[in-house]
């Protein structure tokens, strides 16, 4: 990493959504960030529907204007891809792109987090809205890089549709070449759970008692591996358009593997909210898992007052947890 990305290393940023913020708002907003000692802030990881309001259709008015007001005045720019929340007429256009719960139903539209990796509609929706971003923005002085995605795996982490079962026996193909290995693997003479086709292997599901162990384990290698591919599209579309951006993203979430995910990454980035664990060791715990496996990191998401959501709310962290 050459001298200039070194130097954002201890940078003070902040998460700002102008989107949500009248546009009268935005330098005053920026002028007490920077009155403050903020020198950064991250912006559009869930912008998709105005970035994109129709397929194929591109606005960056909103975002061309902050991003100006914050030339101006001296701060730099984090983008994020949108690509963790969609607009309503992806779905409506292409439902394949909804994850699906155990019982092999699909979600319903309405909240983040819902899109499936294996949905081909849903990847290249992603590509080319990523295209479009870095394309835009590949010369602004002000974009120092991008955060991937928002927080992949958390919340919802798994999807059993149609398209990620075929992923699964793409990746059981990759990993054991024949089904006499795979038989072997997972130890189907016991219950008499034996593949004779792989038209026969599917995801795990509910079942009358416990399920196959082995076959488990596999679903969250499996899913380790789509997070994987997921990431490395955005950052291989990102770095062809402008190989000196910073790429990073927010998060150490279930079913993925560090040491292998942050590999993709010029600097990882972790989502600090102390209020959420049970004690305050889970915390510590949790930056020294991060700073294990990148001695270098950003916090990119702090939690510093009682924010949340309805259902969800926390209090504000103790004395030394910022």
């Amino acid at each position: 990493m050459n001298n200039e990305k070194l130097s954002y290393y201890g940078i003070l940023g902040v998460c700002y959504y102008p989107e949500v913020w009248p546009e009268k708002m935005w330098r005053d907003d920026l002028k007490l960030m920077y009155d403050t000692g903020i020198r950064l802030i991250r912006i559009a990881e869930f912008a998709w529907g105005i970035i994109e309001p129709r397929e194929g259709e591109y606005h960056f008015e909103l975002f061309d204007k902050i991003i100006s007001i914050c030339e101006e005045i001296g701060i730099k720019v984090l983008m994020c891809t949108p690509t963790a929340a969609v607009p309503a007429w992806i779905p409506q256009k292409y439902p394949e792109v909804m994850k699906w719960n155990i019982q092999r139903q699909p979600l319903k539209y309405g909240s983040r987090k819902d899109l499936c990796y294996s949905s081909r509609a849903f990847l290249k929706l992603c590509d080319n809205v990523v295209k479009q971003l870095g394309k835009h923005y590949a010369k602004s002085p002000s974009v120092i890089g991008w955060q991937i995605d928002n927080e992949i795996n958390c919340g919802s982490h798994t999807s059993y549709s149609p398209e990620d079962r075929r992923h699964f026996i793409v990746f059981l193909k990759e990993k054991y070449k024949t089904l006499d290995a795979l038989n072997a693997a997972w130890g189907t003479n016991f219950w008499s759970q034996q593949y004779s086709e792989w038209e026969q292997v599917d995801l795990p599901g509910e079942t009358a008692e416990a399920g196959n162990p082995s076959q488990l384990l596999d679903e969250k290698y499996f899913i380790n591996w789509q997070v994987n591919y997921f990431a490395s599209r955005q950052v291989k579309i990102l770095k062809s358009i402008n190989s000196e951006w910073i790429i990073t993203h927010n998060g150490a979430f279930p079913n993925v593997n560090l040491e292998q995910f942050r590999k993709h990454f010029d600097v990882f980035g972790y989502d600090q909210y102390p209020s959420f664990y049970h004690c305050w060791q889970d915390a510590t715990i949790n930056l020294s898992k991060i700073r294990g496996h990148s001695n270098r990191f950003w916090i990119l998401e702090q939690v510093s007052g009682p924010g949340g959501k309805l259902n969800f709310l926390h209090p504000t962290p103790e004395p030394g947890q910022i």
